[in-house]
């Protein structure tokens, strides 16, 4: 079970309910970058003041979800002396979240929710029945 950190309600958007969520993820290490990206201090506060989190956008419709998106390996918390927040902060616009990829998460889930939906209303499904 992934470790939930934070989440927020992003609004409707083409009549689904749009919610954003943060979890920690555990896989990610500043090991897997070059050198060059985290300095000295960077790497000693790795666990303390900072993780990796990743986050998942979802489309809900009627109390079920039915489309998502997800980006991993995203900075949260002091980091270099600033403070990131994947879901709220972009460093450059801030209109943005996710680390400027906010809107094509929510994109993509959209286009995830919209398949599903023609998915379970497609009448070439198969119902076999039992005849006595």
């Amino acid at each position: 079970m992934l470790d939930l950190l934070e989440s927020l309600s992003v609004g409707v958007v083409d009549g689904f309910e749009i919610k954003a969520a943060m979890y920690a993820d555990l896989d990610a290490s500043p090991d897997h970058y070059d050198p060059e990206v985290f300095d000295q201090a960077d790497l000693e506060s790795f666990g303390d003041s900072w993780q990796f989190v990743g986050v998942e956008v979802s489309a809900r419709r009627a109390g079920f979800t039915l489309g998502h998106a997800s980006i991993w390996s995203c900075e949260y918390g002091l980091l270099a002396g600033k403070w990131f927040n994947p879901l709220t902060d972009h460093p450059v616009r801030s209109d943005d979240w996710v680390n400027g990829h906010g809107e094509s998460l929510l994109r993509e889930a959209l286009d995830d929710a919209h398949r599903t939906l023609v998915e379970v209303n497609t009448p070439t499904i198969p119902v076999e029945s039992e005849t006595p």
